[in-house]
Order: structure tokens, then C-alpha cells, then sequence
């Protein structure tokens, strides 16, 4: 267990460094708006813009504040210490059926899996740290319960799942899985997860009664039609996410490989169990799959992690089981360091600029931050809180000083990973810009609100890419050239939509007025 404590000391120890990150203060926003377990309520839940029903996250959220007030160190180190303890959760569910070596590389393995470098970085990704372990809790219970019959340990594992379930909905299908243990029989099994069926009715008729949906999702809008390309892509994003270089995915794959084979010799149905997991660990999070995240990842790598460690407990002879975990286990590690410094390198920079933009005055501009724009805005509502001095602001498209004035504009530089100030070149280079702004390209567009999702198909340009300027450039998005994304509750948008071609200058379009209410089907060039 000290073993499994320092190696998630060490792979991850640099989280405590970090600022907020993303959507952090946003979270922190929504707690101060619903002071004491306001958050709770259902009128709070309908004001967010999203529907995802994680009441735990919000919890632990206003727990860390109480304690430690805005400091996000401390936020960073709960982190640190939920995941060291998921290790320790994840060892002791292998030891149920395993030697103390075998479980510890299962462990091992799950701690050290590429997703997690993201997860164990963000703070608004805490339910998925914590929910593990009340997941682990729950398979511990329910072992136990079945191995003692006792009424008393199924209910506790009930109430474990529902905890693990208010933290995040990937480990909603638990109860299911639970099913594919090799502890007892079907029969036993079945009547010992009742409780866990009852707890899951629980939560969806909560979800149901915060949400107003047994549904959910949040950004790009999924569609029926976009079902076929998302499975075309999805083994391939998967494995990015879980293996991050093709190499170290051949070797995995491979492990993996022999991990089934090895597990269909003893149970011609292992590779059909292994399949129904992976179809639950995916299940939750196809909603959103859109926008592959590693964090979408998670789930999955827990049933490779327990396909792995399974196969190589069914293997007698002991140099070939110690071999095949070593090689997994190396190949794991190295995937996790290679995405560590690039999801750390991105994360060190989002907390410079956020540093840098609390500290800054009235009159500082800071150009394309690596934080996303929403969040750049509640950075605004910190400093208001925080009695620091307001006005600075950001921009992500130079065509922001077309119609700005900037006396100190300010940049990230990766080389010293400080903010620098740019001011002269990109006065220089920002006066051709506002010329093409000026003389307008000409663009095609469809724009249809329906039911919360804004669909649009852009053109007539190809091979380039699309971008919807919003504040004047205080905002941009890259998007696709045909999409849909929810914005619930949106009225209208004013925008330009901006296009960089191949080789060449970016083209912008002339500002759009969309009005949902009135004109929720927009078509430009106007028919006539």
C-alpha cells in the first residue's frame, strides 16, 4: 500500500503546483451563487448549462473551500490523496481473488493509465477520482456480502454505488458489471445486486427530478445520422487516449490480446464478458463523444487494466505472468509520461495566464490564452471576489483590435513560459486583418435552432478551417464546416464566421445577427 502511495506520488506530485484550470472557477462560481446546499435544489441544477447530474462533485467542491478557502493547492492536493486512495481501494478489490503481486500490477496499472494524467490535473474531473472509489467500495461490499450472505453488506454496497453514482455516471452501469465477477453463482449474484437495482431506480428518479431528464450530455449535439462516423473513429480515438503512440498501442493491444485468449481457454465466454463491459464503460459517454477527451477514456482503461491483470493471473507458469505484467506495466508507464508532459505542459500554461491575469491591470490585454473563453470570463467574477483590480481583458482573434483600443498587449511565450508583451508586432500585424474586416468575403451559411442545438453547415470553402468570432473577436471557436452544438435556452448570437484557407490570409464574414426566437432558421446569402 506505501508502495502504491508513493508511485502516485510520483507520477503525479506536480498537480499541487497548479492553478485553476478550465471549467474550476465556473464550479466555484456556481457554489458561491448557492450559498450553503443551495446547490442542491432543483432550480439550481436547472441553471446550469449542462445536464449532468454530479451533486458529489459540487460537495467535495464546497468541502475544499470551507477548509482551505480559494486556495487551489489545497483543491490539487485532495486530488492527490482521493487518487492515492483509489490505488489502495483498486488493490484490495484484486486481493479478493488474486496474490498480493498480481493485484498490486493491476493497480499499478489503473493508476498509471494515460487518462488519468488529465483527470488527476483538473479539479472539475474530481467525481471521476472519487467515484472510483466509492465504485471500488462497492465491489468490495458486495463480495463480501455475497461470501458472508449477509443482508446488511448488500445494503451497505448499495449505498456505496449510489454515492459512486452521484459522483459520476460512468460508474452508473455498476451494478451490471458486478454481475461478470467470478465470485458465487448467477442465481446469488443477481439476488445479492437487488439492493443496487433498487439504488439505481434512487438515482434516476433524482436525475430525473434535478435534470427534468433520465438523459443528459453537454457540448456538441449527437444525432442518430452521426452514429456511423462516431464508430468508424472511436476505436481509433480510444486508443490514442489509452496507448497515446502507435508503437506503444501494438504492444498493448498485443498484451491485451493474449490476456483474452489466454481468458477464453478457461471460459469460452471471456471475450463476450469483456466485450459487455467495454459496451457499459462506453455506454455513459457516447453522448459526448463528439469531442474525444481522454477522460472518456477512463472507464474503458478500467476493464483493459482488469483484462490484463485477469489473463495474466490464468497463466500457471509464473515467468511468462510476471513477463507479460512487466511488459504491461512499462508500456503503460511510458504512455503516461509522454502524455503527462503534454497535458502538464498545457496545464502550466493555463496557470500562468490565469496567475498573471489576476494580478493585472486595467489596461492589459492578454492575446489567445490557452484557457477556454467561458472560463476566461469567470476569471472576471474571481478577481471581483478576490478585491483585485478589474478591466483586463483578453482576446483570441486579432480582429479584436479592430474596434479596441490596447495600450499592453500580453502573450504567453513557451520558451520561458512567461507572459511577454507583444504589443508592437501584432499592432503591426493586426492592420491587415482589420482591412479584410473591412471588405468582407463572401461566405454560405445555414443556421437552424431547434429544441437547445444550434445547427449550422458553412461554405463554400474546403480544406481549411472554420471559426465563429463572437464579441468581436473577445471570442473565437474553431468548428467544423456542418455541426450542431447545445446552447439551451439561447435567444440569439451575434457572430462572424472567419475561415483560414490552406495557404493564405484568414477571410472573415460581416457581422451576423442570429435571433432564435423569431428566426430560428437563418439561411445567408438571403433568397430572394
Amino acid at each position: 500500500m506505501v508502495a502504491l502511495l508513493a508511485l502516485t506520488v510520483t507520477l503525479y506530485r506536480n498537480v499541487v503546483s497548479l492553478w485553476w484550470l478550465l471549467d474550476d472557477v465556473f464550479h466555484l462560481h456556481f457554489l458561491h451563487d448557492h450559498p450553503g446546499f443551495a446547490y442542491l435544489k432543483r432550480d439550481a441544477f436547472d441553471q446550469l448549462p449542462f445536464d449532468l447530474f454530479t451533486p458529489l462533485l459540487f460537495i467535495s467542491l464546497d468541502a475544499d473551500e470551507r477548509l482551505a478557502g480559494l486556495e487551489p493547492a489545497a483543491f490539487h492536493l485532495h486530488q492527490l490523496i482521493a487518487l492515492g486512495i483509489g490505488a489502495i481501494v483498486a488493490y484490495a478489490v484484486f486481493r479478493q481473488w488474486l496474490s498480493p503481486l498480481v493485484s498490486f500490477a493491476g493497480s499499478v496499472l489503473i493508476i498509471a493509465g494515460a487518462p488519468l494524467c488529465t483527470i488527476v490535473q483538473e479539479l472539475m474531473l474530481r467525481h471521476y477520482v472519487e467515484g472510483f472509489v466509492f465504485a471500488g467500495v462497492t465491489v468490495l461490499l458486495y463480495v463480501q456480502a455475497l461470501r458472508r450472505n449477509s443482508v446488511a453488506l448488500m445494503i451497505a454496497a448499495a449505498c456505496a454505488y449510489l454515492l459512486a453514482a452521484f459522483a459520476k455516471e460512468i460508474y452508473v452501469p455498476l451494478p451490471f458489471a458486478l454481475l461478470a465477477l467470478p465470485e458465487g453463482t448467477w442465481p446469488r449474484r443477481v439476488r445479492a445486486a437487488i439492493p443496487q437495482g433498487v439504488a439505481l431506480l434512487v438515482y434516476l428518479a433524482l436525475r430525473r427530478l434535478a435534470l427534468g431528464t433520465f438523459g443528459g450530455g453537454y457540448g456538441w449535439a449527437m444525432e442518430a445520422r452521426d452514429l456511423p462516423e462516431l464508430a468508424r473513429r472511436m476505436p481509433r480515438e480510444l486508443a490514442k487516449r489509452m496507448f497515446v503512440t502507435p508503437s506503444l498501442a501494438v504492444v498493448l493491444i498485443a498484451i491485451i490480446v493474449i490476456a483474452i485468449v489466454v481468458l477464453a481457454r478457461r471460459k469460452k465466454f471471456a471475450p463476450l464478458t469483456i466485450a459487455g463491459l467495454a459496451l457499459l464503460a462506453l455506454g455513459p459517454v457516447i453522448p459526448v463523444m463528439k469531442a474525444f477527451e481522454a477522460r472518456y477514456a477512463f472507464a474503458l482503461w478500467l476493464v483493459v487494466a482488469v483484462t490484463i491483470v485477469a489473463g495474466a493471473s490464468a497463466i500457471e507458469r509464473s515467468w511468462p505472468r510476471l513477463s507479460l505484467l512487466a511488459i504491461a506495466i512499462v508500456a503503460t508507464l511510458a504512455a503516461n509520461r509522454l502524455e503527462w508532459r503534454t497535458t502538464m505542459a498545457i496545464a502550466e500554461r493555463m496557470s500562468v495566464e490565469g496567475r498573471w491575469f489576476m494580478a493585472a491591470n486595467a489596461d492589459a490585454l492578454l492575446r489567445r490564452p490557452a484557457i477556454p473563453p467561458a472560463a476566461m470570463g469567470e476569471l472576471v467574477w474571481l478577481k471581483s471576489i478576490s478585491g483585485r483590480a478589474a478591466g483586463a481583458r483578453w482576446f483570441y482573434d486579432d480582429i479584436f483590435l479592430c474596434s479596441a483600443s490596447a495600450t499592453s498587449i500580453r502573450e504567453f511565450e513557451e520558451a520561458s513560459n512567461t507572459i511577454r508583451d507583444v504589443t508592437l508586432p501584432v499592432r503591426q500585424s493586426s492592420a491587415a486583418i482589420c482591412d479584410r474586416a473591412q471588405h468582407p468575403a463572401p461566405f454560405s451559411a445555414h443556421f437552424r435552432y431547434d429544441d437547445g442545438v444550434l445547427h449550422w453547415k458553412l461554405g463554400p470553402y474546403e480544406g481549411g478551417q472554420y471559426r465563429f468570432v463572437l464579441g468581436d473577436g473577445a471570442q473565437a471557436f474553431d468548428v467544423p464546416s456542418e455541426e450542431g452544438f447545445r446552447l439551451p435556452g439561447a435567444r440569439g448570437l451575434t457572430l462572424r464566421i472567419a475561415y483560414l484557407p490552406p495557404k493564405g490570409d484568414e477571410i472573415y464574414s460581416s457581422p451576423i445577427e442570429l435571433d432564435f426566437v423569431n428566426h430560428p432558421d437563418v439561411r445567408l446569402p438571403k433568397r430572394e
